[in-house]
């Protein structure tokens, strides 16, 4: 019985793969914000360490 690959019902499409990086991406992006907005600093560009 050979065993099937990372195709089977584990197998993440590319689209919902790049979809669910962008969602990492904005959601990290609103930390950040949210934690230069409590520490009372300018929010200048929160997103520049990504």
């Amino acid at each position: 019985m050979t065993r099937p690959g990372r195709r089977g019902r584990h197998a993440i499409p590319p689209a919902l793969r790049r979809r669910r990086i962008r969602v990492l991406y904005a959601r990290a992006r609103l930390t950040v914000t949210r934690y230069w907005r409590r520490a009372g600093e300018p929010v200048w560009r929160p997103d520049a360490w990504i």
